[in-house]
């Protein structure tokens, strides 16, 4: 990794610089477009309008790590290039394709970064005389050789840039090298001395974490102060946040990477292990990316030859190169058997069971919260609505499917407020009736997403009047909006037959929604879709971040029915796509056809492709090849690794050989995912490979926890589970 250089400024350089640039772009006439609405070139800030009319503010104030900032004069050679290349780029002159307006953005955030990284290497490359210029091949080159080690806050120096800066602020006895040597285990002393100075000048912002508000996170932009650029882009670097942690004491976990925030009891399952987050490589998806990003840049050479050099990227050899150090592309998790099982029973129980019941009691309280607040001050209001729901509680009741009489909701789910209080934290922030409102939500988003291969934002903004029937009685359809656009970039209307349990949760939702929209009056773009709930205090939701929003009513859901929790405190909160792979395999491999007729029956569908289009590979084969697949490669991975013993796995033993000998590597990792998953197809169709399922018992969780695994059949070999 490479270790911080000092920079310097020169003043003569910075004169020449002056003196030629006032001639070099004297007309700026030739930069003007209808998207272009203010700035130009030069300017310190753009303002941009996308096609769609959506506007967006583009500011060239970047900071640079020697303490100037990308748009002051010093620095014009930089600027100005980028802003000739980011028109250009915009106009699509330089590009085979017309870029969206996101798309462009993050490019031109990206070449921001190499400007910085330019600054660094100040000696090198002058960028103050040279802007671009000396941005050669070679440095190309070098450049990408750090991306692919250590990412890009590996190539700016973030780690030990801050060290240094830290170091200084102290004037700490311990010798600055040894803290460069070890940037993840620092001296413990050195660090608690940094705290309490971050403490004192006010450096933590305000977050919230299990409940609790309190001054948690080191400020990012004190961090982007300190580096001279903008932090954003380090949000999904665990290696980063894993370093900066070590100054955040209050997220604190001696084994997990804990998110700067969260409001679920406990942290997700997808929550990464610290000594992981130390060691993890940079992503082959993110280090793809920036290549494009490079490529685009160098693709200005044709019109601005002058300021930008002729590099020719060849993105496939380049990845080729530094595959072995790149981190593969991560498959969705196969939720545990047991777990998914629990999950969907469950949802179904809340969904037909305490249903009708919620939904009624959400309509009631948001009305309530109305009739309060039009009459009570905000901290009135408050009590008054804890008395309306302590008097009136009683009257929610269960559905019964099994004859009994039906019984209160409260007294099941143990609700005692009608909202989740301030002081509240874990699992008492739960038992209180909006909660209920949102796990109930969660549970009708599990089973309509499950079925259907939605998106999550497909699945967010689903319309209320979504569902239709046939004429016939065929059961029900979902229709939607794909999220992927067109050819011309229009969103396709599909509809799609749906089971009996995923048509009554949307018909749930569609009556709470109905019903609300006229409680608070509301005529707003969010009234129409069909996951509208109640905010806080039961006041008219924003609809802002509805994916975000749906995903908190999934782990409340997740809270309230206690899915096991793993020996590092780590909660499964499944998401949409990962319980449509549980379904997809578990419902077919796990059951097999005989399940069909059963499905067929409590799905209300009479044609035999309806309930094929959800439960079974016929018309979803490609995607239920590649679930399984992915699974397969896992196995693959971890017998390469080690962590599965070939003496009882000869069948996985004998394609892993196999797979090896076809693509001429020494290492699964090194094989494009495609080219795999095309491999595996084509020995799937000459009959020489098999797959069956079988049961395990998972460790590290003080419950059963079951889970689906994979014996196969390659040619004569066979695992020692297959078939058994």
């Amino acid at each position: 990794m490479p270790r911080f250089k000092s920079f310097n400024n020169d003043d003569l350089h910075m004169k020449m610089l002056l003196a030629r640039s006032k001639g070099r772009y004297a007309s700026t006439l030739d930069f003007e477009a209808h998207w272009l609405v203010g700035g130009g070139i030069g300017s310190s800030v753009w303002e941009t309008i996308s096609p769609n009319g959506t506007p967006l503010t583009v500011s060239f104030m970047d900071p640079l790590p020697d303490g100037t900032l990308l748009s002051d004069q010093e620095n014009r050679m930089l600027l100005e290039t980028i802003q000739k290349w980011a028109f250009y780029l915009r106009k699509g002159q330089i590009t085979e394709y017309t870029m969206a307006t996101p798309r462009w953005a993050y490019n031109l955030l990206f070449i921001k970064n190499i400007a910085s990284w330019l600054v660094l290497h100040e000696k090198v490359y002058r960028p103050r005389i040279h802007g671009f210029r000396l941005f050669d091949t070679n440095a190309f080159k070098a450049l990408v050789s750090e991306l692919s080690e250590c990412g890009l806050s590996g190539a700016l120096q973030y780690k030990e840039r801050i060290i240094c800066h830290f170091h200084s602020l102290l004037e700490h006895p311990i010798p600055l090298d040894c803290l460069l040597d070890s940037p993840h285990d620092l001296d413990k002393k050195f660090v608690n001395d940094m705290v309490e100075w971050l403490r004192q000048h006010d450096k933590y912002i305000t977050n919230r974490k299990s409940g609790v508000t309190s001054k948690w996170t080191l400020s990012r932009v004190y961090l982007g102060s300190i580096l001279g650029m903008k932090l954003s882009a380090t949000s999904s670097d665990d290696n980063f946040r894993s370093f900066i942690r070590q100054f955040e004491p209050g997220l604190y976990h001696p084994h997990l990477l804990l998110p700067s925030s969260s409001i679920s009891e406990y942290p997700s399952q997808n929550i990464i292990e610290l000594s992981k987050a130390r060691e993890k490589p940079v992503s082959q998806g993110n280090f793809t990316d920036q290549l494009e990003h490079l490529a685009n840049f160098f693709s200005g050479h044709s019109a601005i030859p002058s300021d930008i050099p002729a590099v020719i990227i060849d993105k496939k050899s380049v990845v080729a190169q530094f595959r072995h150090m790149l981190r593969r592309p991560s498959h969705t998790p196969l939720i545990p058997l047991s777990i998914g099982l629990q999950v969907i029973n469950a949802a179904c129980e809340w969904i037909l069971v305490y249903g009708k019941s919620i939904v009624e009691a959400a309509i009631y309280y948001s009305k309530e919260s109305v009739d309060i607040s039009s009459t009570h001050d905000i901290y009135a209001s408050g009590t008054a609505k804890q008395q309306s729901f302590l008097i009136t509680r009683d009257q929610w009741l269960t559905t019964p499917l099994d004859g009994t009489p039906p019984v209160s909701i409260h007294s099941i789910l143990d609700i005692t407020h009608y909202d989740v209080k301030v002081n509240m934290s874990g699992s008492e922030r739960i038992h209180n009736m909006r909660s209920v409102v949102k796990a109930f939500v969660g549970a009708c988003a599990i089973i309509i997403g499950m079925m259907k291969p939605l998106r999550l934002s497909e699945l967010a903004y689903l319309q209320r009047a979504c569902l239709g029937n046939e004429n016939d009685g065929d059961g029900s359809f979902l229709q939607h909006e794909q999220g992927k656009s067109g050819p011309k970039g229009e969103h396709n209307i599909v509809d799609r037959p749906i089971p009996s349990i995923s048509a009554r949760a949307i018909q749930l939702l569609q009556l709470m929604g109905h019903r609300l929209t006229e409680v608070f009056d509301d005529t707003s773009t969010h009234s129409e879709h069909l996951f509208y709930f109640p905010s806080r205090s039961f006041t008219v939701p924003s609809g802002e971040v509805l994916e975000d929003a749906v995903n908190n009513c999934i782990n409340t859901f997740c809270d309230y029915i206690k899915t096991p929790v793993d020996e590092l405190g780590r909660r499964w909160y499944p998401r949409v796509h990962e319980m449509r792979k549980f379904f997809m395999l578990t419902m077919h491999r796990h059951e097999g056809n005989v399940i069909k007729p059963l499905l067929g029956y409590g799905a209300a569908h009479k044609d035999k492709s309806h309930v094929d289009s959800y439960v079974a590979p016929d018309e979803s084969y490609d995607t239920y090849v590649r679930y399984e697949s992915e699974c397969i490669e896992d196995r693959l991975l971890s017998l390469e690794a080690g962590a599965l013993d070939p003496t009882h796995r000869q069948g996985l033993l004998a394609l892993y050989q196999h797979t090896l000998t076809h693509f001429g590597v020494s290492s699964i990792s090194s094989i494009i995912p495609k080219d795999y998953l095309d491999l595996i197809m084509e020995i799937r169709e000459s009959g020489d490979f098999e797959v069956t399922t079988f049961t395990i018992k998972l460790t590290g969780y003080a419950e059963n926890v079951t889970a689906i695994d994979f014996a196969i059949r390659f040619g004569a070999m066979t695992d020692e589970r297959f078939n058994k």
